[in-house]
């Protein structure tokens, strides 16, 4: 950033999947004490779960040891992008969505089960209502305690703290 004349008043646009977000989430939270970025995610993992408050990186074999609190100035979904997706992104996002199903009400599971076909065949109708779905659920949980003091983090946490335990002790 330093090589490149970047100042406070610039900002960054991430362009991919989980990984290149979350990075670019960091960068951007702790470069020069924050810059704004626009964030694109184009992958269905990253677009039915992106950023809305934490950015982390792993240090020294601890997941997200080093981190932040940031969200994006703008999120942009394009869901044309997932028609190029992997069926492993594609399923990692659809569990997400599914789980934000759970956490909004037994009628949205009820629904998403007799669209599901629609959704796994990437339908973009289904797409959008679904990935909104998500993405509204992620807003409603972290709104008014970006921070995670009061605890509302925790319902979307469910099957991250088992992911994390499992990515700590196996070799990646």
């Amino acid at each position: 950033c330093a090589k490149h004349q970047i100042k406070r008043d610039c900002g960054l646009v991430a362009i991919g999947g989980g990984t290149i977000c979350d990075v670019m989430g960091f960068v951007s939270a702790t470069y020069m004490r924050g810059l704004i970025m626009v964030s694109v995610p184009t992958t269905m993992m990253s677009s039915s779960d992106p950023i809305v408050c934490k950015v982390g990186v792993n240090y020294l074999m601890h997941k997200n040891l080093v981190g932040s609190w940031f969200t994006p100035a703008i999120t942009i979904i394009d869901t044309d992008f997932l028609r190029k997706d992997s069926p492993r992104h594609i399923a990692t996002g659809i569990a997400e969505i599914i789980k934000a199903a759970f956490i909004d009400s037994r009628e949205k599971v009820f629904e998403l089960s007799n669209e599901m076909g629609a959704l796994l065949s990437l339908d973009m109708v289904a797409l959008e209502k679904y990935i909104g779905l998500s993405l509204d659920v992620k807003i409603r949980s972290v709104k008014g305690d970006e921070k995670d003091l009061l605890g509302p983090h925790a319902k979307l946490s469910l099957g991250h703290t088992l992911a994390d335990v499992i990515e700590t002790v196996s070799p990646f």
